[in-house]
């Protein structure tokens, strides 16, 4: 039985016209994963409102992520729905709901801050499936360009202070190379992270010069928990052959002589007068390589939050503190500890969702090779 109406396509030009529209699609997928990658690795968002113009809030590129991304999620709707119920996505969905009973006789400055949480959590979900649902071929190459120009961006920070942003900004400390994260502990996890992205792209040769000159941007940060677990990868790189027995010879020296770069680059630093108002927190970090004694002024209001934190956790293991006490306490920095965070805010349950974190993480698929997942695993607990 026919219609009487001719076919808009004949059958080969209907199969080419679906092929070039899928070929579009992978190429807007690829053009909006390196789109987002850049805004995140590079901090954009932050840097903008922090930098450039206070009138342009990070919500807003977080919307554009959400809108780029919409397309994909239309049209894999059936691939949105199932990973709605992966165990990420309801660990996440528990966390919010948790927020949301919080908001119960909470105050103004809590039920802004949870609202953001909440909406933060919400687009790692949806981050979470956009990634998950393309080829990683299509975007991983994009890493080792990311490193690159953060660790371009840090050492320019360290050798021009003041150049990439006023000295006076929220978070930035003279002398603790930034780059476009300002805060310098942040920018030292993104380099370790990135660059456990970018080592298996390139071919073994490269992988040296990358994780060595991550080494470098890490130590200009002065952050000393980053560079530990910087030293540990590394020698994991070489422990499971992901770059030659050889590099091993590079983590031998630095500890050889050890003394001798720390000796010299204080001499450098004390002959810089453009770090004279943050010198002595910068010699103190670097006596710790020497001494193995944390006395800074940082280190002991860390200890002291951090006690503040597990006091707050003793009080009330089952519920915890409640959600956001340690951003809104009295205290000047938070607990710098993601485990203690979780723990005194939310008590056991926020315990058990940090393990949960890592347990997914040691099981992760996205590493072919199961060393840099695990390797993954442990830059979470180490960084934590």
């Amino acid at each position: 039985m026919t219609t009487g109406l001719p076919n808009a396509l004949p059958p080969y030009e209907s199969q080419a016209f679906n092929s070039v529209q899928s070929k579009i699609f992978k190429w807007y997928e690829r053009i909006i994963a390196g789109i987002i990658l850049i805004l995140v690795y590079l901090n954009i968002p932050e840097y903008t409102y922090a930098v450039i113009n206070q009138a342009i809030l990070p919500k807003y590129f977080y919307f554009l992520m959400c809108a780029l991304m919409a397309p994909v999620a239309f049209f894999k709707i059936d691939q949105l729905l199932r990973y709605l119920i992966s165990p990420y996505s309801l660990l996440i969905l528990l966390l919010i709901s948790i927020n949301f009973i919080s908001l119960i006789d909470a105050n103004k400055d809590t039920v802004e801050l949870v609202l953001t949480r909440n909406q933060l959590l919400l687009l790692s979900i949806m981050l979470g499936f956009f990634f998950s649902s393309i080829s990683t071929g299509s975007f991983k190459s994009i890493f080792p360009f990311l490193l690159v120009i953060n660790l371009a961006c840090v050492v320019t920070n360290f050798i021009a202070p003041g150049l990439m942003y006023p000295l006076r900004t929220p978070g930035a400390v003279i002398g603790r190379a930034a780059g476009t994260f300002i805060n310098p502990t942040q920018i030292s996890e993104v380099l370790l992270i990135t660059c456990l992205f970018a080592i298996p792209v390139v071919s073994r040769p490269y992988r040296i010069i990358l994780t060595l000159s991550t080494g470098i941007g890490v130590a200009l940060t002065f952050t000393r928990g980053s560079f530990v677990i910087g030293f540990l990868l590394f020698i994991l790189l070489c422990a499971t052959r992901k770059m030659p027995r050889l590099a091993l010879v590079f983590p031998t020296l630095l500890l050889l002589f050890l003394p001798v770069l720390v000796a010299n680059f204080n001499d450098y630093l004390l002959s810089r007068e453009d770090l004279i108002f943050n010198v002595d927190d910068l010699l103190s970090r670097l006596d710790f390589f020497q001494t193995y004694v944390v006395n800074d002024v940082s280190a002991l209001e860390r200890f002291e939050v951090m006690n503040a934190a597990l006091n707050l956790f003793f009080q009330n293991p089952l519920l915890g503190a409640g959600v956001g006490y340690t951003t809104l306490w009295p205290y000047r920095v938070g607990p710098h500890n993601q485990l203690l965070v979780l723990a005194a805010e939310y008590g056991v349950s926020g315990i058990l969702l940090w393990l949960l974190l890592a347990v997914m993480l040691w099981k992760g698929r996205y590493f072919k090779d199961r060393a840099f997942q695990h390797m993954a695993c442990f830059i979470f607990i180490g960084l934590s």
